[in-house]
């Protein structure tokens, strides 16, 4: 069964800034469609299904947007 984009990424330990550097689809692009703004075209999912390792049936085309519990902390300054 497809699930959301974000949960996918996440559950790989992967950042928007990482998936979009490992797709080449811009991190931009990757929030508009984790948050369910827009959906996803066949070319971004093709690259982003190859960079989280995943068939590209697994990814739901339009995400649910991500619930405010699920959201990422912002990083701890070093």
């Amino acid at each position: 069964m497809a699930e959301n984009l974000w949960k996918i990424r996440q559950k790989k330990g992967m950042t928007v800034s990482q998936l979009a550097a490992k797709s080449g689809v811009p991190a931009r692009l990757i929030n508009e469609y984790e948050a369910g703004q827009r959906a996803i075209r066949s070319m971004d999912l093709a690259k982003i299904a190859q960079a989280l390792y995943v068939d590209e049936a697994d990814i739901k085309l339009l995400s649910d947007p991500i619930p405010p519990s699920a959201v990422e902390p912002p990083p701890r300054p070093a």
